[in-house]
């Protein structure tokens, strides 16, 4: 019991609320303020972020080599802050996140992270 309560202790301090998905080199974590997004990749990524609220009343434009979106630096990490009126809100309970490569003008690798509260 006294193990929970200093785990719940720690995640408390820390600024989040523990919701923490990875896969292939990318990694978004809710946190108090917004989303953080870290790329242990080789290459520069760009993401794309919604929150519950945009995936269902917004038609979110896709990404493309010509507008890639929000570059997160090889080995780098970005925060995504949570917005009132915006496509990541803080009272959503479910995250999105596409990332894409680009290479010579082109989509290289790309991927998809799906983080619940």
């Amino acid at each position: 019991m006294r193990r929970l309560f200093l785990f719940a202790l720690l995640v408390a301090a820390s600024g989040c609320d523990g919701a923490l998905v990875s896969d292939d080199g990318v990694s978004v974590q809710v946190a108090s303020d917004g989303l953080v997004i870290a790329n242990e990749r080789a290459e520069p990524i760009y993401i794309a972020t919604f929150g519950e609220w945009a995936l269902i009343f917004v038609d979110p434009m896709p990404q493309t080599a010509e507008n890639p979106g929000l570059e997160v630096a090889a080995s780098g990490q970005v925060e995504v802050p949570f917005e009132e009126d915006g496509m990541v809100r803080r009272d959503d309970d479910r995250y999105s996140v596409s990332w894409i490569t680009v290479e010579n003008g082109e989509i290289g690798a790309s991927g998809f992270l799906d983080v619940h509260r």
